[in-house]
């Protein structure tokens, strides 16, 4: 990914605006460096942002009722947190901003 932060928060905007019908975005921090941010979907319900331009660092966690339920990241290597299965390490492809906004929606709608 290796992209400015500025890039990074205009990618997630855009994903978020295309794929989620309603949302708050809280932006907790942002620098040339990193940004952290919380996207509020609904009572109990959010999604944890973070993007570091250093390491190029992503970490996207879905959290319902105070637990991850699903998550993106490549802590090491890129993986998700399956649904149900939220502890393992599944290996995936290098995902885009939208590409992985795409898949929280999908899980979104499995919990709704």
């Amino acid at each position: 990914m290796t992209l400015p932060v500025e890039e990074f928060y205009s990618q997630l905007q855009t994903a978020l605006h295309k794929y989620l019908s309603a949302f708050e975005l809280k932006v907790n921090e942002i620098s040339p460096l990193r940004l952290k941010a919380r996207v509020i979907l609904y009572q109990s319900t959010f999604i944890d942002v973070f993007y570091g331009a250093r390491k190029d660092r992503v970490d996207f966690a879905l959290i319902h009722e105070g637990e991850r339920i699903f998550g993106i990241d490549n802590l090491r290597y890129w993986h998700c947190h399956q649904l149900g299965n939220e502890r393992k390490h599944f290996k995936i492809e290098p995902m885009s901003v939208e590409g992985i906004v795409l898949e929280i929606k999908k899980n979104i709608e499995k919990i709704r």
